[in-house]
């Protein structure tokens, strides 16, 4: 079996309610190239200015096959306020979910995510990457 990562999403946006991905380059929906379980989900947070203030971001990743219910949720806590854009403290792996879910091929997954900080989000840029085994 071969194992694999792939970002499956780049969230960008300060909403507090579910909005789909559409960050440059990786938007939702995230459709796999092969027939694979999915098997890890990684949080990667970026500081992009020096204003950048990441609290708090979920994802949901809603897919027919996934079992026992439809969608997957998970999130993580963020660096806060980053003061200096190149302060690399807070930058990388915010975040990782052990899953074991089947993906197939083309099939299509929703990726959603949102803020959910009392704080106001300012500049997140965040990526959602998946660890696929198949």
């Amino acid at each position: 079996m071969a194992v694999w990562t792939e970002i499956m999403g780049r969230y960008d946006g300060e909403e507090t309610s579910w909005t789909a991905l559409v960050g440059a380059g990786y938007t939702s929906p995230y459709t796999p190239k092969a027939n694979c379980r999915l098997r890890k989900l990684s949080i990667v947070q970026a500081a992009g200015a020096a204003t950048t203030l990441i609290d708090a971001v979920v994802f949901r990743l809603t897919h027919a096959g996934f079992r026992p219910v439809n969608s997957l949720e998970v999130g993580y806590y963020g660096g806060g306020v980053q003061t200096n854009a190149n302060h690399k403290m807070n930058q990388g792996i915010a975040a990782e979910w052990e899953v074991d879910q089947q993906l197939q091929a083309g099939v299509p997954v929703v990726i959603e995510a949102k803020n959910i900080s009392a704080q106001t989000a300012v500049t997140v840029d965040v990526l959602l990457i998946g660890t696929f085994e198949g």
